[in-house]
């Protein structure tokens, strides 16, 4: 199954710290994913990224795969810009893959917007994560009802 892109979108997010502050070492994604330029709060301890979508939302078809890679100590902040609407889908559904792996020490929080799932959707979302020793993962998912 193909999405209106002719292929699967994907993110890829790789960090590494040195001298504790946490750098992008490397990032890859196809539409609709774009990033923001990483930021830092006060204590430039966590780096931020925005991940936004240039589509109205998740249609039938579509094939999201997220793969975050921290390196050892990196601390990551990754958040949607907007909530994700999942939209009617006649025949079919779309899918979405998350990957995280968490080398030792590292932090990934991650919290996209809100979710809202229209009638007749069909929407799979499968997660992994692979956790080294002293690893912390948070992740935090919110579905929002409309009728």
């Amino acid at each position: 199954m193909k999405n209106q892109f002719g292929k699967e979108s994907r993110l890829l997010i790789k960090s590494k710290a040195l001298n504790g502050k946490t750098y992008l070492e490397d990032s890859y994604f196809t539409a609709p994913f774009k990033i923001t330029k990483p930021f830092y709060e006060d204590n430039f301890e966590i780096m931020s990224i925005m991940v936004m979508s240039a589509s109205a939302g998740v249609m039938e078809g579509d094939i999201y795969k997220i793969n975050v890679e921290l390196g050892m100590e990196s601390k990551v902040r990754l958040e949607g810009q907007s909530y994700q609407k999942i939209h009617r889908m006649k025949n079919g559904h779309a899918l979405q893959y998350n990957r995280f792996s968490l080398e030792k020490g590292s932090l990934l929080d991650y919290s996209p917007r809100p979710t809202i799932p229209f009638k007749d959707s069909r929407f799979y979302s499968t997660t992994e994560c692979r956790m080294a020793e002293g690893s912390a993962f948070l992740y935090s998912e919110v579905l929002a009802g409309v009728e």
